[in-house]
């Protein structure tokens, strides 16, 4: 009787655990939408006020140059938008565990994008969870994002590789860089979600970067927290 009090307690455990998570995930995704998405809507309904304005002071050059830029915006949301459902449908169950998840979605990223992207995986071996796995999932898929976004970048690379006691995944790009001692703004709220990610698995992120010399991100988790039981 008591190793099945005991069986019943550890499952119920099992499924708070299994709960806190879905809504740390939620919150999250929730999170980046309003950070991401709204504010780009945000953005768009400014630029037809203003292209209102224009047109009602015949304003012809301007209206044109305005058009273009909400043109972009559009692009933007609309890339915002399908990166949002992406991060819904992610997962790692699949046949081919993480390994084929990443070389799905990054051959997508470069089909959208146009954006050369490198992917390297080791052998591994790669014993994590089912939550490890998507975690990292999803920090390849923030990286990348704010490359598309911000980096005006022509080449990224994606590594992931495992070394004794640890996992680590990079995400480098040639883009414009930027000095990660200035304040940063919304160009860079996915820098916080990738960084809670990565801690929630016992790991760090560091980031690297300067004007002009692109941006790295590196993310270490090491394997005693991240191997499935």
């Amino acid at each position: 009787a008591h190793q099945a009090a005991l069986a019943v307690y550890n499952a119920q455990l099992h499924l708070q655990v299994q709960q806190m998570a879905v809504l740390e995930e939620r919150y999250r995704l929730s999170r980046e939408m309003h950070d991401g998405l709204a504010q780009t809507l945000g953005s768009l309904g400014w630029q037809l006020d203003h292209l209102k304005m224009l047109l009602e002071r015949r304003e012809l050059e301007a209206m044109e140059r305005e058009l273009a830029n909400t043109r972009q915006t559009v692009r933007e949301a609309y890339m915002d938008v399908r990166e949002a459902i992406d991060g819904l449908r992610l997962a790692t169950d699949h046949p081919g565990g993480l390994t084929a998840a990443l070389t799905e979605y990054v051959a997508d990223f470069e089909h959208r994008t146009g954006i050369i992207t490198h992917l390297e995986i080791d052998d591994g071996p790669y014993a994590l969870s089912p939550e490890a796995e998507l975690h990292l999932l999803r920090i390849v898929q923030e990286g990348l994002t704010n490359v598309r976004k911000h980096a005006a970048a022509h080449h990224v690379w994606v590594r992931l590789q495992h070394v004794p006691g640890r996992i680590e995944l990079t995400v480098a790009d040639d883009g414009k860089g930027f000095d990660p001692h200035l304040p940063r703004g919304r160009q860079h709220v996915g820098l916080a979600s990738m960084r809670e990610r990565a801690l929630s698995l016992g790991g760090t992120l560091t980031l690297v970067s300067s004007p002009g010399r692109g941006t790295r991100i590196n993310v270490v988790i090491p394997t005693e927290k991240g191997e499935a039981s």
